[in-house]
């Protein structure tokens, strides 16, 4: 289930930054992921949440789309705070493997910041985000989504 969701997502949200390409970065791929499972208590990933971000690693090397690979080259994750760490856990796995930086710099709530962040510095490049789930709305706005037509009801 969670796999057809990160695929619908992401192909339809890359289909609609083609339509709002003055709001997103101009000719980029933003793949948005909520974050793995929450532990019962801890800021860390839960034990299924930590085998979703090992099958992160192989996923995001070997996705595609139309079966053309679409690997990302730049990684963004909430950063972490008091209480929570996964967003950055979910993605180490696939960053190890891939030998990318994950960039914390922006906190769940700085969808705008993080937004404007990527029309400066991403244009042109495959993005993958992971984001707390309850802002993921906020970001697409910011990037300019329309969430209600990209995320199940």
């Amino acid at each position: 289930m969670h796999r057809r969701l990160v695929i619908a997502v992401a192909f339809t949200f890359t289909l609609t930054l083609t339509a709002y390409s003055q709001d997103g970065p101009k000719d980029a791929v933003v793949l948005i992921i909520r974050h793995a499972e929450n532990p019962d208590t801890g800021r860390g990933l839960s034990p299924r949440g930590k085998q979703r971000a090992e099958g992160y690693k192989d996923y995001f090397q070997k996705f595609t789309v139309d079966s053309k690979p679409l690997v990302p080259d730049a990684i963004f994750a909430a950063n972490d705070s008091k209480h929570s760490h996964r967003p950055r856990l979910t993605l180490e796995p696939f960053a190890n493997a891939a030998k990318l930086q994950i960039d914390t710099r922006f906190g769940s709530n700085q969808s705008a910041d993080l937004a404007t962040e990527l029309r400066a510095t991403q244009q042109g490049k495959r993005i993958l985000i992971c984001w707390r789930h309850g802002n993921i709305p906020d970001l697409l706005r910011a990037l300019g989504a329309i969430p209600e037509t990209l995320l199940p009801i």
